[in-house]
C-alpha cells in the first residue's frame, strides 16, 4: 500500500538529481568554453602584436593612412562622378546586349581582325554613342580633374567602392566601343585616343596598392591591349598618338608595382587587425561565411556589404533556416573569442611579409618561383599570392608588348617597312617580365609579332592560347591587308 505513494517521490529524486547533474555538467561546459576563449584570446593578443612588432621593424606602414595622406577633397568629388556614371551605365543593359566589348551575347569571332565592321553594328554602336553621351561626359569631368578614388573602404561607404572596382572595366570597354565607331567612320585619331581613355580609367586606382585593384588594373590592361591590337589591324594612325599611346602604357606597367601592392595589402591586413575589439574582422568573417554557405546550397550568392553601421543583406531571396543558425552560433562565437580571428591575421600578416621579402627579386625569379608553387604542393600552403603574381606579370607583359608594338609601328611609317630586329627600333625597351630578357619578335606572313614567353616560361614562338601556346602576343599587320573584306 505504502508503493504506491513512494513512486512519484523517488521520480522526482531521480529528476531533480538530473537537473542538478545537468546543470553542473552546463557550468563545467560553458567554464572549459570560457577557460578555451581565454587561452585563445591571449594567445591572439600575443600573436597580433608578435606580427605588427615585425612590420615596425621592417619599417613598413600600419595602416592605410600612411599610404594615402595625399587624398583631397577633390578626389572625393571626383568619386562621385564615377559613381553618377556607373549608375547611368545600369539602365537599359540588355538593349546593347549584342554589341562587342559589353554585350554578354556577342562572340568574339564575329569581329575578326582587319576585317571592315558591319554596316549594321556600326548603326548599333552609333545609336549606343548618342544615347551614353551623358555617361561619357561625365566620365571626362572625373578625368579632367586626375583625381583617384579616397581610400578603398569596405565599411564606410557601405560597399561603394565595390561599384567602382566592377564598373572600372566597363568604363573601358565604352570607351573601345567608341573606338569602334571611330575605326568605322575613318577617324583613325579618334580611335588611338579612345583607347587611350579605356587605359586611363585605371588612374581612378592610383595610389590604391591593393591585390584587388591590382587585379581590376591587369584586367583593364590586358582588356585594352587587345583592343589595341584590334584597332591597329583597320587604321594607320599617326605616330604622335602612337607615342602618346605608349606612353600611356608604359606609365599603366609601372604602376603594377608587386612590392607596392605588397605594402598596401599589409597596411589593410595590419590595420584590420590592430583593431582592439576586431570588430572589422568579425564583420568580414561573417560576410566570408554567409557567402559560403549561400554557395553550399547552390543557389545565387547573395550580395552581401559589410557597412558601416553592420551587414547588410542585398538580393537575399533565399535565406534557409541552417544558414540562419550558423550566422548566428559564428556571430555569438567572434565576440565571445576574437582570438581565433587575430591568430589568423597574425598568420595573414606574417605571409604577406614572406611574399614582400620574396617581391624583392628580380620579376624573372618571382615567375620561376610561382611556376615550381604551381607544379607542387606547395601551391596549398603559399599559393594565392604566387597565383597572383603570375597574372600580374601576365598583365605586365600585355602592357609591354603593346607598348613595344607602337614603337615598332612608328618605325613602319618612318621607313616604309617592318624591321629585321626590335634592336633596329631600339635598344631600351622593356625586358619580358617573364625572363627578364628582351621581348621576343618575329616576322609573319601578315606581318609581324611582339610577344612573351608567359607562364610556362617556354618560347612557344608566338602563339598565344587561340593557337594552342602559352605566349602573350600582340599582333601588327601589313598596311596592305588592314581594314580590307
Amino acid at each position: 500500500m505504502n508503493e504506491k505513494p513512494r513512486r512519484p517521490a523517488r521520480i522526482w529524486k531521480w529528476t531533480r538529481r538530473l537537473i542538478v547533474t545537468l546543470f553542473l555538467l552546463l557550468i563545467l561546459l560553458v567554464s572549459a568554453i570560457l577557460i578555451y576563449a581565454a587561452v585563445v584570446n591571449h594567445q591572439g593578443k600575443e600573436a597580433i602584436e608578435s606580427a605588427l612588432a615585425d612590420v615596425r621593424a621592417r619599417g613598413l606602414p600600419l595602416d592605410r593612412k600612411q599610404i594615402y595622406d595625399d587624398a583631397g577633397s577633390g578626389d572625393d568629388e571626383a568619386g562621385h562622378l564615377y559613381l553618377a556614371a556607373f549608375e547611368l551605365t545600369k539602365v537599359d543593359q540588355d538593349k546593347y546586349d549584342d554589341l562587342p566589348y559589353i554585350g554578354s551575347r556577342f562572340r568574339s569571332e564575329d569581329m575578326p581582325l582587319c576585317k571592315p565592321l558591319d554596316p549594321k553594328l556600326v548603326g548599333k554602336i552609333r545609336a549606343f554613342a548618342e544615347e551614353n553621351k551623358r555617361y561619357f561626359a561625365l566620365l571626362e569631368d572625373a578625368r579632367s580633374r586626375n583625381a583617384r578614388i579616397p581610400l578603398l573602404d569596405f565599411y564606410s561607404w557601405n560597399g561603394s567602392q565595390l561599384s567602382h572596382l566592377s564598373s572600372s572595366r566597363a568604363a573601358a570597354k565604352r570607351w573601345l566601343l567608341l573606338s569602334l565607331l571611330a575605326q568605322a567612320e575613318g577617324k583613325d585619331a579618334e580611335a588611338m585616343q579612345a583607347c587611350a581613355k579605356a587605359i586611363e580609367t585605371n588612374r581612378i586606382f592610383d595610389g590604391q596598392p591593393l591585390i584587388l585593384t591590382g587585379l581590376v588594373r591587369i584586367a583593364v590592361g590586358e582588356l585594352v591591349s587587345h583592343a589595341v591590337e584590334d584597332t591597329l589591324s583597320r587604321v594607320k594612325p599617326d605616330p604622335k598618338d602612337l607615342r602618346d599611346l605608349r606612353d600611356i602604357l608604359l606609365a599603366e606597367d609601372a604602376c603594377l608595382d608587386p612590392r607596392e601592392i605588397l605594402k598596401g595589402e599589409l597596411a589593410l591586413v595590419a590595420e584590420t587587425a590592430a583593431d582592439p575589439d576586431l570588430r572589422i574582422v568579425n564583420q568580414m568573417s561573417s560576410v566570408l561565411m554567409l557567402y559560403t554557405i549561400s554557395k553550399q546550397f547552390r543557389e545565387s550568392p547573395l550580395s552581401v556589404t559589410a557597412g558601416s553601421k553592420g551587414i547588410i543583406l542585398e538580393d537575399a531571396r533565399i535565406f534557409p533556416r541552417t544558414l540562419c543558425v550558423q550566422f548566428g552560433i559564428s556571430w555569438l562565437w567572434q565576440g565571445i573569442c576574437p582570438g581565433v580571428n587575430q591568430k589568423h591575421y597574425a598568420r595573414e600578416i606574417r605571409n604577406f611579409l614572406a611574399e614582400y621579402d620574396a617581391a624583392d627579386v628580380p620579376l624573372s625569379e618571382q615567375a620561376q618561383r610561382a611556376k615550381r608553387l604551381k607544379e607542387s604542393d606547395e601551391m596549398q600552403e603559399g599559393g594565392f599570392t604566387s597565383r597572383w603574381v603570375q597574372l600580374l606579370l601576365q598583365g605586365k607583359a600585355s602592357l609591354r608588348a603593346a607598348a613595344i608594338a607602337m614603337s615598332v609601328e612608328t618605325w613602319r611609317i618612318q621607313h616604309q617597312g617592318w624591321p629585321e630586329k626590335l634592336a633596329d627600333v631600339a635598344a631600351d625597351f622593356p625586358m619580358d617580365p617573364f625572363t627578364g630578357k628582351p621581348m621576343k619578335y618575329k616576322r609573319t606572313e601578315e606581318g609581324c609579332v611582339i610577344y612573351s614567353v608567359g607562364k610556362n616560361l617556354q618560347d612557344d614562338g608566338g602563339k598565344d592560347h587561340s593557337n594552342d601556346g602559352d605566349d602573350t602576343c600582340f599582333r601588327l599587320f601589313d598596311v596592305a591587308k588592314r581594314n580590307k573584306p
